[in-house]
């Protein structure tokens, strides 16, 4: 009843101013149109996150290079040849470093043939030394001369497993200790051990938060979208019912001015 009180020409007047509205609403509807592909783009790309968590070897990261495996059984032919750690040393330094293919980062086993490039040749070699333990065959000579590698090469470089500041800092500790050195060396070696175990959980950890920090990140800009498009979606329906509020205000204030 308080709608037939609104007079005609009133309701054309509301209705154009609507109209008006709405045809500058158009850049509104592409927004729509770019937040709606937007949502399409991200939820693929959070599916594709999903498989890369579930089905990546989350041992490898394309970001980091790596040597073969099979770098030990070319020290492992030298050491039989009676060669010296100059030898091993030249046949580390020469390895061949390479980032993973597609096909490694989606296979489960393929980082048991690699070695992250900034591994140590003193983990190489303390490597060996199981793999000789672990193996059938024994070879007694061969074994001497292993050990006599890791040896030397442990009085040589025994920071090799740390970082490079790291390793500075202990060279200039062995350095000011002078002789007196030999008698903390096995407590030294005992921390160097812990030190590069850390080192290698923090960088294990630290690319698992990348990863999680992207999920995060991405599952944010959806959040944020959705809003914006919720926004848009109710749009329309408080327009209308403005414009019912307007109209009803109206017509109760037309009611008025006839009741006086």
């Amino acid at each position: 009843m308080k709608d037939k009180e609104f007079t005609d020409q009133e309701i054309d007047d509301l209705l154009k101013e609507y109209r008006t509205y709405t045809k500058k609403d158009s850049k509104l509807r592409l927004l729509k149109s770019l937040l709606n592909s937007l949502m399409v783009l991200m939820t693929f790309l959070v599916a594709i996150l999903t498989l890369i968590l579930v089905f990546k070897n989350q041992n490898l990261s394309i970001d980091d290079k790596y040597f073969n495996k099979s770098i030990k059984s070319d020290i492992q032919k030298t050491i039989k040849s009676n060669a010296s750690l100059d030898v091993v040393k030249n046949i580390y330094t020469n390895r061949k470093e390479y980032s993973p293919s597609l096909t490694d980062l989606f296979n489960k086993s393929s980082d048991k043939d690699k070695y992250l490039a900034e591994t140590p040749l003193s983990e190489v070699l303390s490597d060996m030394k199981t793999d000789y333990f672990l193996s059938e065959k024994q070879d007694t000579i061969y074994l001497k001369k292993l050990v006599s590698i890791i040896e030397a090469h442990e009085i040589i470089n025994p920071f090799d497993k740390l970082e490079e500041n790291q390793k500075n800092d202990f060279e200039n500790l062995r350095f000011k200790l002078g002789e007196e050195y030999s008698n903390v060396s096995t407590d030294v070696n005992r921390i160097t051990d812990e030190l590069h175990n850390k080192n290698q959980l923090v960088v294990k950890y630290l690319d698992k938060s990348n990863v999680s920090f992207l999920i995060s990140v991405v599952a944010l800009i959806i959040t944020i979208l959705l809003s914006f498009y919720q926004i848009y979606q109710n749009r329309k329906e408080r327009l209308l019912a403005i414009l019912s509020e307007v109209i009803s205000t109206r017509n109760k204030e037309n009611k008025e001015k006839k009741e006086k």
